[in-house]
């Protein structure tokens, strides 16, 4: 349904050229939903922009529907009107001078072939309805709250009944129980109208809720491509696994290979026997990454043979079902989630057992 191929891209600058893209590719079924996720500034809107046709690629092609739209070598640039798209911007930029119906219908008012006013009224309605807005019509877009603008960005977008739908943080500027709630909306319509959509967002939680697929980018690529459990489960850097989830990193160096499934690391806090990679080599410092739920938090020793390290709790954050306490181990910080009912405070001695079975291991770089 979508494919980009090398995408690449570059913006001047007064200290010179910066790459914001380079060499992105990705493809996106029928009806999938796909989510590009990131830190700012990684080069996820600069992709859905160039997807769109706000950009020019400097490198690459773009395909919607197996006609490109965009080919840099061969001069091909579809400008976004003429793209089977909708798109549902970060501000949703609504258009203070006109009502909700007014706002979802210009789309149809300004394409070609024109439409007429009962096929326009009848369109903008069942596009209303399916957003839950069919009553709020007539109404004024600068009183509607964001909750309501964004579904009435939604409708416009969908109102031409495009074959992908282009949606760029469009939850961003919702307070979080609207987010929580906009989040299940959003993937229940798209599930409904079966569309093909690309979704931007820096926000794990969402990306991991919402995606069918998940590419994580990082520096203008794409790093990883998998499903979010894909991600989650089995990270290929320790970026990614660092990235989704807040996971600890740990690092040290390998001292030795007690057999062929286990090696012995130390670092600062302690020693670990964790899994042992194909290529592991004794000497070659190795980062550690495990989440703070797969860390077990004790205020008294645990029995022997364990991966245990003992730290100081430096902060205790309440988290409702959970408190999240920051423990220092040696020069490090490690989060753990423990009971809101446990009564480990701060200033308190723990020891923390780690789970070979859940740590991924990297190679430091």
């Amino acid at each position: 349904m979508l494919k980009v191929a090398q995408l690449s891209k570059s913006f001047a600058t007064a200290d010179g050229a910066q790459c914001a893209l380079s060499q992105v590719e990705f493809e996106i079924r029928d009806g999938e939903f796909f989510a590009l996720l990131g830190p700012s500034g990684c080069g996820k809107t600069t992709t859905l922009r160039c997807v769109a046709g706000l950009e020019r690629p400097d490198n690459g092609t773009i395909s919607i529907h197996e006609q490109v739209v965009a080919d840099a070598i061969q001069g091909v640039h579809i400008p976004a009107h003429e793209r089977e798209i909708g798109m549902v911007f970060q501000s949703y930029a609504i258009w203070p001078h006109l009502n909700v119906f007014e706002n979802v219908a210009y789309p149809l008012r300004v394409c070609r072939p024109r439409l007429n006013a009962v096929e326009i009224d009848t369109r903008v309605r069942e596009v209303l309805a399916l957003v839950s807005m069919e009553e709020f019509a007539e109404r004024a877009s600068t009183v509607l709250s964001g909750g309501q603008q964004q579904r009435v960005a939604l409708a416009r977008a969908l109102i031409r009944q495009p074959s992908l739908l282009l949606l760029d943080e469009p939850l961003s500027n919702l307070d979080t129980m609207l987010r929580q709630q906009m989040q299940h909306e959003l993937s229940d319509l798209v599930e409904r109208v079966a569309i093909t959509t690309l979704y931007v967002t820096h926000d794990q939680t969402e990306a991991l809720a919402l995606a069918d697929r998940i590419a994580v980018m990082r520096d203008g690529a794409i790093v990883q491509i998998g499903t979010p459990e894909e991600l989650y489960e089995r990270p290929q850097t320790s970026f990614v696994a660092s990235f989704l989830g807040r996971a600890n990193l740990l690092s040290g160096r390998l001292t030795e290979t007690e057999d062929t499934s286990v090696i012995v690391l130390d670092n600062d806090g302690g020693r670990l026997r964790l899994p042992l990679l194909n290529d592991s080599v004794p000497g070659v410092r190795y980062d550690v990454v495990i989440k703070p739920e797969d860390v077990a938090c004790s205020r008294t020793p645990p029995g022997p043979d364990k991966n245990v390290l003992v730290g100081i709790v430096e902060r205790v954050n309440f988290q409702g079902s959970y408190s999240e306490c920051h423990v220092r181990v040696a020069g490090t910080t490690i989060r753990v989630r423990v009971s809101s009912a446990s009564s480990v405070g701060v200033s308190e001695r723990v020891w923390l057992t780690i789970n070979p079975e859940r740590c991924t291991l990297f190679a430091s770089r």
